[in-house]
């Protein structure tokens, strides 16, 4: 693949104070840069000095001009007290869909009669050590597999159904989920990687929402604003606790934001009547998305 090589000298400062790092990027096909690297060795080299600094230490070169403004900024996770990835599925063709109809179709079949090795074979499933489809099977059958069709946050603008249920997903990240989960929510999703050029990756959703929703490179993380506290005892009887998400309303009657006690401090601080937390909201989501407004 196309890609780049960074190629690392580290040499020892004479009397042991410490090390001096060189490095050299070296860009291209994968042929192109054994080629590179066979031909050439310390001497040959054209390093470029580094200075590394905590508490990073990139071992590329960084424009560190701005970096005190940056860090006056706030970091994302001590804004919010709850986060975690998307959800991951590892079975995307089988549990989503672009209509309701098209999931039943699948779990009809996923249901049927016929054997497991051709129920695998029509749905193009694997067994992994996460997914095995005999007891997978067994324990849909046992529940009402249709209350669990819900909305999809898949990809920007495109929104699909996904059958929710835990024997059928790797990851459900139903610990975060449950709080967007046909509540009235809003939440952001951003990456924290940068493999891309430039970094544009945020949106904001009211579904539950998928890990590549917004990078194939990189797994969003996943911000909700409000955080549901039930008021009562679970009923017993769920699958793996998720049967409580389709209670009646009532019995989720406690919301409070997911803001982080240090944060309210802040904004309390610098204003004399409070924002609410959608505004703030809105305009966690303008600074990230858009260099003209941060300007």
């Amino acid at each position: 693949q196309q890609g780049v090589a960074i190629v690392l000298f580290i040499k020892k400062e004479k009397r042991g104070k410490g090390c001096r790092v060189f490095y050299q990027d070296v860009y291209g096909f994968r042929e192109n840069k054994y080629g590179y690297l066979g031909k050439n060795g310390i001497h040959t080299t054209k390093w470029k000095k580094l200075r590394p600094s905590e508490p990073y230490y990139f071992f590329v070169e960084k424009d560190f001009s701005l970096r005190e403004n940056y860090d006056k900024f706030i970091f994302v996770p001590e804004i919010f007290n709850e986060y975690s990835f998307g959800v991951t599925t590892h079975r995307d063709h089988f549990v989503v869909g672009f209509t309701e109809e098209e999931i039943k179709q699948r779990m009809r079949t996923f249901l049927s009669d016929l054997p497991d090795d051709l129920v695998m074979q029509a749905l193009e499933l694997k067994q992994t050590t996460d997914f095995e489809i005999k007891s997978a099977r067994e324990a849909v059958k046992k529940i009402n597999w249709k209350d669990y069709i819900r909305p999809y946050s898949y990809r920007p603008f495109d929104s699909r159904v996904i059958c929710y249920l835990p024997n059928l997903i790797d990851r459900d990240r139903l610990e975060i989920m449950k709080h967007i989960l046909e509540r009235d929510n809003l939440a952001l999703s951003l990456t924290r990687r940068l493999r891309d050029p430039e970094w544009k990756h945020i949106f904001a959703s009211q579904f539950i929402t998928d890990k590549t929703l917004i990078s194939s490179r990189d797994n969003c993380y996943f911000f909700p604003l409000y955080l549901y506290q039930k008021t009562q005892n679970t009923k017993k009887g769920s699958l793996k606790g998720l049967m409580m998400l389709f209670e009646p309303e009532a019995d989720y009657l406690l919301r409070k934001t997911n803001f982080t006690p240090a944060f309210v401090d802040f904004i309390s601080k610098r204003f004399k009547k409070s924002p609410s937390p959608e505004d703030i909201f809105y305009y966690i989501y303008a600074v990230l998305y858009s260099e003209t407004y941060r300007t």
